[in-house]
Order: C-alpha cells, then structure tokens, then sequence
C-alpha cells in the first residue's frame, strides 16, 4: 500500500510539472496589417517590386475603392506586380481591412518576437492562389481550402518557436488575400525579458510621430522593376521599452512548491516505514 502510495504521489508530481511548464505558454493575439487609418502594425513592412511602401503610400489609398486603392502594376503598366489596400469592406474580419498581393513581386514582410505565428484570412476565390512564406527563411505549407468568408481562417502557421526576434516574409505567387496575423508574442523587436501568460501589460511603445494626412497624393510614377529581394530601410525606433525586471512565472513557483510537497510526504513514508 505504502509503496503504491508513493507511485501515486510520483505520478501527481509529474503532472504538477507538466502544468508549471505548459503554464508559460502565451497566447495568441491578432494585429492588423494597418489600421483603419493606415498606420502599419510595428514590423509589418509592405513591398512592390524592390521598393518599400511607406505611410504615405498607404493612407492615401484608404476609403478607396478599385482601381483607387491600389499600388503597384494599375497604376504604372511597367509594373509586374501590386498590392491592393482593403478598407471599405467591412467583411475583412477582424478589423475591417486587409490586402490582395498580386504577383511574384509583391512581398508583405512581418517581424515579430515571440514563439508563434498566425497568417488570417476570411476571403478566397476559387482563382486565387497561396502565396509562398518563410519563417526565417523555412517554408511553411500554406492552405486555403477552408478558407470561409464568415469567419477568420488560418492559412498558415508557424508553432514551437524559441523566444525571439523571428521574420516572415509572404511572397504572392498569382493573387491572394488575407486581412489580420496572430502571435504568440509581440509584434516588431523587442528586446525586454521573455513575455509569458502571466503578464497582461503589453510591453510600453513609443509613439510614432504624428503624420500629415493632408499631405498631397503622393505621385504614382515609381521606380524601374527590379526583382531584387525586398531590403529593409532605416525606419524611427519603435521598440517596446525594456525592463530589469523578469516576469513572475506562478507556474514554475506552482511546480517547485508541489515538487516539496510530495517529496515531503515520501520521506514521511519511508520514515514510518523504518519505524
């Protein structure tokens, strides 16, 4: 009996364990790509052949419809290539916006840190083709046959990262869309202490600088093609604040406290037992 006793507290400490280690596990949070006024979510970045779509880019194509809304091949008939802003739509679920990459060289680039990634869409055509994308530089499957416009539908993953600054890049193979990502972290770099469930503050951004919206429409002549890979520009510093701190892991302390426990009460057992 006492032997059985002493299995049965082994056993309960392991799923102690298990449940402190499957404690840190963080969970997911979806960002748009941009907002409804056009402000990019940190570290996503916008590509048409070569060139780096900026802010102004992008705002002066919200609330507007097709061929308005797009950048790229529409407007300049030498471009292979052009990405679609979606913002009327309201059907482009969660937040209301979203894009279409169309051809090889439209590249939408997304940094993040963390240990996860989700890519989101709730419209697909039947025409419609899965882009190629990279997590730091590994392809992953991409899927859209359950694609439903009723709900947001994953369309690719990427799980079990290490914590970290990670890249990925979505490349348009014909035409595709999706309007929102998910992840297990924080978008952009940010270089404080690993972030786990137990906190619920989002790390301290800076503010971006306030931008002009009254701008006049930036002018649709772009650079030659190039089918050179997209290069990352200098851009203002947006990092997350760090902190001295590390986070408190409650599921750790849970663990080394049960892990006593049990110890405890198996020493008492086998000191009676000498007795």
């Amino acid at each position: 009996m006492k032997k059985f006793v002493a299995a049965f507290l082994s056993i309960a400490l392991l799923a102690l364990l298990c449940v402190s280690v499957s404690a840190r596990e963080l969970d997911y949070k979806a960002y748009p790509l941009f907002d409804s006024e056009g402000k990019m979510t940190d570290g996503v970045e916008f590509y048409v052949c070569g060139d780096e779509i900026d802010y102004d880019w992008v705002v002066s194509r919200i609330n507007k419809g097709y061929p308005d809304n797009c950048i790229g091949a529409t407007e300049d008939a030498n471009l292979p290539a052009k990405i679609i802003i979606w913002s009327l739509n309201v059907g482009h679920m969660p937040f209301g916006t979203g894009i279409r990459i169309c051809g090889e060289d439209a590249v939408v680039k997304i940094t993040f840190t963390g240990r996860g990634f989700r890519l989101i869409s709730d419209y697909a055509e039947g025409s419609f083709s899965a882009p190629v994308i990279t997590v730091d530089g590994e392809d992953i499957e991409v899927s859209l046959d359950e694609v439903d416009v009723a709900s947001e539908t994953i369309i690719a993953e990427k799980e079990g990262l290490e914590w970290g600054v990670h890249t990925v890049v979505i490349t348009g193979t014909g035409d595709c869309e999706f309007d929102s990502f998910e992840i297990a972290g924080v978008p952009g770099v940010y270089e404080g202490p690993e972030i786990t469930e137990e906190d619920t503050t989002e790390p301290e951004t800076q503010e971006p600088e306030t931008q002009d919206t009254d701008k006049p429409e930036p002018q649709t002549q772009k650079p030659a093609s190039s089918t050179a890979s997209p290069t990352v520009t200098d851009k203002p510093a947006t990092e997350p604040a760090s902190s001295d701190t590390a986070p408190v892991n409650i599921g750790l302390i849970i663990g080394v406290v049960a892990a006593i426990i049990v110890v405890a009460a198996i020493v008492t057992i086998i000191v009676k037992k000498k007795k």
